[in-house]
C-alpha cells in the first residue's frame, strides 16, 4: 500500500487550534495542581510562557498532521466518522503519548499527578482532533 498525503489541510489547522485551545482550558483549570506536580511556582514559570505557547502551538499542529495522515491511510475509502477519528486519537494518545510521558515521569522522579494531568490533556485533545479530522475529510 502506498502512503497517501491527501488530507484536508484546513481540517488539520482547525484540529490544531482546537487542541491548543483545549490545552489552554485544561491547564487553566488544573494549573495549580500541575505547578505542584512540576514543583514550580507561577513566578518561576513566567519567563518560559512565550516559548511554551509557541512550542505548544507547533506541537498541536504536528500532532494534527500526523493524526490526519494516520486516519487517511487507515481509512482510504473515506468512510470514517467522528467517533472513529476520536478512537484513533485516543489510541494514539495512549499508545504513544501516555507511554512516553509515563517513562519520563518515572525516570525523573516526578509525581504521578503530572502524568495524569498531561496524559488526560493528550487524551482529550487528540480525541477532539481525531473527530474533526475523520469527520471533515
Amino acid at each position: 500500500m502506498e502512503m497517501s498525503f491527501d488530507v484536508n489541510w484546513l481540517a488539520v489547522v482547525v484540529a490544531a487550534v482546537v487542541a491548543f485551545a483545549i490545552g489552554g482550558v485544561w491547564y487553566t483549570v488544573l494549573g495549580k495542581q500541575w505547578m505542584t506536580a512540576v514543583g514550580k511556582t507561577r513566578e518561576e514559570l513566567q519567563g518560559n510562557s512565550t516559548a511554551g505557547y509557541i512550542g505548544g502551538a507547533i506541537a498541536a499542529l504536528v500532532s494534527a498532521i500526523i493524526l490526519a495522515l494516520i486516519i487517511v491511510n487507515l481509512d482510504p475509502d473515506r468512510k470514517g466518522s467522528a467517533l472513529n477519528g476520536a478512537v484513533a486519537g485516543i489510541l494514539s494518545a495512549v499508545g504513544f503519548g501516555a507511554t512516553v510521558m509515563l517513562a519520563d515521569v518515572l525516570f525523573t522522579g516526578r509525581r504521578l499527578t503530572l502524568w495524569l494531568i498531561n496524559t488526560g490533556h493528550q487524551l482529550v485533545a487528540l480525541a477532539a482532533s481525531g473527530a474533526i479530522l475523520a469527520a471533515w475529510r
